[in-house]
């Protein structure tokens, strides 16, 4: 096992130094791009995730229901238990539901840039089984790359960051098909994206230390609220994480 892992290493980084024939946009310019597009989309991008809130509602439901049954009415049965648990896992399965095909349409809102938000919300539909399948596939098997060596987990996602991008933008609605389209497009251009999204994450990782910071300073209500605060800032600037990447998929696009 370890020689099979050893062989592939070798293998990817010798597509990682393939020779690049030209220059990809400076990550600079990448990131002033990603955000003019962000904040030019950032209304539709809003009422996508409002969209997407809607799954949560069947989980809201449920626990006031649960509030109600267990801490008012005090009932202990396991019928009941058993059914708000089935309940549950379908509240669960509905708000996973609506959740990845809200994301899915934050990126057909690049894609399809005349339909209104509902439209792109509604064709999402039909790419949640081969977003949702492959994303998850593609998740376990990077984390499990990284549990193995760390070095051949970075490849490896680096190598499939576009996976995403590529089922909505080129209908690769398979595993095999987007992986291997992802590889093509990344192949020669390895270290130029892993730079990319290196000094993203770097800023990111900036921007939550220090936003961090007043948490060493407010109670417990405080924090609370902060932390509530906090997580509606990171919603919604995500999308731009989402514009960068297919920005960056753009220019890799131009050059092949």
């Amino acid at each position: 096992m370890p020689l099979f892992l050893a062989i592939i290493f070798i293998f990817m980084t010798n597509k990682i130094s393939s020779k690049v024939n030209s220059p990809l946009l400076p990550a600079t310019r990448l990131l002033t791009d990603a955000w003019n597009l962000y904040a030019y989309k950032l209304v539709d991008f809003i009422e996508m995730y409002v969209l997407g809130l809607f799954g949560l509602l069947p989980l809201l439901l449920l626990g006031i229901l649960a509030l109600v049954f267990f801490a008012w009415m005090h009932l202990n049965s396991w019928t009941i238990y058993l059914l708000f648990g089935v309940l549950g896992l379908a509240a669960l399965a509905w708000a996973i539901y609506y959740g990845t095909r809200a994301k899915i349409g934050l990126l057909l809102i690049l894609k399809n840039e005349k339909a209104k938000v509902r439209e792109n919300f509604q064709a999402s539909k039909s790419l949640f089984f081969p977003y949702f399948f492959i994303s998850l596939a593609t998740g376990v098997l990077i984390f499990l790359a990284f549990l193995l060596f760390i070095i051949p987990g970075i490849i490896l996602s680096v190598f499939w960051s576009l996976v995403v991008i590529l089922i909505v933008f080129e209908d690769k609605l398979t595993f095999k098909t987007a992986t291997k389209r992802s590889c093509e497009l990344i192949k020669g251009y390895w270290w130029p994206v892993f730079g990319r999204f290196l000094i993203i994450g770097v800023l990111a990782t900036i921007v939550a230390l220090i936003m961090n910071i007043p948490m060493n300073y407010l109670s417990e209500i405080g924090k609370q609220a902060y932390s509530f605060v906090v997580n509606i800032f990171w919603a919604l600037l995500s999308p731009l994480f989402v514009t960068y990447t297919y920005l960056l998929y753009k220019d890799l696009l131009s050059k092949k």
